[in-house]
């Protein structure tokens, strides 16, 4: 039996952060999405006994990778100087959604929780924006094509 070969195109994922499409991946992984702890917490007493929490915090973090030149920075740039300015905690729901794979990913608070330094030179720099999650769900999937 021949071996199965799966393609990926990163062009199939599409993210949104309100109603902008975030578009313009620096080098690397252009968004890493994860929740902030296990999903369960085991315990051991002195005796070998063992007792296993379910998590229930939805709290996430997204990583979105984008390169220098990228439009979105702007996006994330403004939104940051609004809430600094006195508007408060700019938040916006959170989506990715791979179109020929079965991941998944949303939040419907996500908010701006660290800016990237700032930095250029003769290379093409990446601009690393983390994104707080309050309530994130999350399906790690494969594709399907």
């Amino acid at each position: 039996m021949p071996p199965q070969v799966r393609q990926f195109d990163l062009t199939d994922v599409m993210l949104t952060w309100g109603s902008f499409i975030i578009e313009g991946a620096g080098d690397g992984n252009f968004i890493e999405i994860a929740y902030d702890s296990p999903r369960v917490q085991e315990h051991e007493g002195g005796h070998g006994d063992v007792t296993v929490l379910l998590t229930k915090s939805k709290k996430g973090t997204a990583t979105i990778t984008l390169g220098q030149a990228a439009a979105a920075n702007n996006l994330f740039s403004a939104a940051l100087a609004q809430q600094q300015n006195g508007s408060g905690l700019i938040k916006k729901p959170l989506t990715l959604a791979h179109r020929f794979g079965t991941s998944r990913a949303f939040a419907k608070t996500a908010y701006l929780r660290e800016t990237p330094g700032l930095g250029f030179g003769m290379d093409h720099n990446n601009r690393d924006w983390v994104l707080g999650l309050a309530d994130l769900e999350l399906f790690v999937g494969g594709s399907v094509r």
